[in-house]
């Protein structure tokens, strides 16, 4: 009996001695994890410290995005001017083609439009006039804008627009007209004008208030005739201005070639007393672009299409046949 409790004292030795050596592991363990104690408050306050901006960085994560919405809500007559439609205001369709229109310019006529109807009804017909008149002053029109609902949220431009025809020197600038004359809302620096625009050069007259007005200038009406006269040929794309300097003093209309070249054309029409009709003057260009491949006078020539060199070529011949 003695020898047995022996061995169970010996064993619960052992017991303890196990578990304090697992407890002395554990500790040091702990320690290697963790921080002493004198710093492991430091390390619980950065720990909080980051929660906390992490939180603050989350919330304002999500509340940036709802901010800007609600300020979209707010704000929506303005968002609405400037695209041209809201959800109050309609949306502006055309019947004419507008595809030709520069971007910037048929937006602006849409905001000058959808802008007096946004927030009205959609029987404000007083409203619609409004929305028109502001169609009118945009200049590009060719008559009274004439608009008409076609749903709750869309109205239809159903007035043609002008379509532009050149553009006319006027100072340092370069203004669009159409074919009867009217200025069109664009304009250009000299050097910045679309090259596909013939320039007319030499207008003295002064240029209308407004756009959408006509410009009185006997010289503009003679260059537009002109330019109609010759568009559509295949050496028309060669012709870079039309010069109209002498045409108030009874000169002739010059053609300007895109490399500085001049053809004097003379004037429109059946010409004056000695000047062939305009569709013998074509001819003579025709015929000279079909066997050169251009209209462009050489070496620094002019063509002079004004006359019948054909019958001048003969009354040479017979005098000098007389002569002999």
């Amino acid at each position: 009996m003695p020898a047995r409790s022996t061995d169970v004292s010996e064993s619960g030795r052992r017991r303890r001695r196990l578990l304090a050596w697992a407890n002395d592991r554990a500790g040091r363990l702990f320690d290697r994890v963790l921080p002493p104690e004198s710093s492991r408050r430091r390390w619980t306050e950065r720990v909080s410290t980051g929660l906390f901006v992490a939180a603050i960085l989350i919330g304002v994560g999500w509340l940036i995005p709802t901010l800007e919405a609600r300020a979209r809500d707010l704000d929506e007559p303005r968002l609405a001017r400037e695209r041209g439609a809201s959800a109050g205001g309609p949306e502006i369709a055309w019947s004419d083609d507008v595809s030709w229109l520069p971007e910037t310019e048929r937006t602006r006529v849409e905001v000058a439009i959808a802008s007096e109807l946004v927030g009205v009804g959609p029987f404000d017909r007083e409203a619609l006039g409004q929305a028109a008149a502001a169609g009118d002053r945009s200049g590009w029109f060719t008559a009274a804008v004439h608009l008409r609902r076609t749903g709750l949220a869309e109205v239809l431009v159903e007035t043609p627009l002008r379509r532009p025809a050149a553009a006319v020197r006027s100072g340092d600038r370069d203004l669009l007209v159409d074919a009867e004359g009217v200025l069109l809302p664009m304009t250009w620096p000299i050097a910045h004008t679309p090259k596909e625009l013939v320039v007319l050069t030499g207008i003295r007259d002064e240029p209308p208030s407004a756009p959408g007005k006509a410009w009185q200038s006997g010289a503009l009406v003679e260059g537009l005739a002109t330019l109609a006269e010759i568009r559509g040929r295949a050496w028309s794309r060669e012709v870079a201005g039309i010069d109209l300097e002498q045409v108030p003093r009874g000169g002739p209309v010059t053609l300007l070639t895109r490399d500085h070249g001049r053809v004097i054309w003379g004037t429109r029409g059946e010409g004056r007393v000695g000047e062939v009709p305009v569709g013998t003057r074509l001819a003579y260009l025709d015929r000279l672009h079909a066997t050169s491949g251009s209209i462009e006078p050489p070496n620094g020539r002019v063509w002079d299409v004004r006359f019948d060199y054909l019958a001048a070529t003969r009354l040479n011949l017979v005098t000098a046949e007389c002569g002999r």
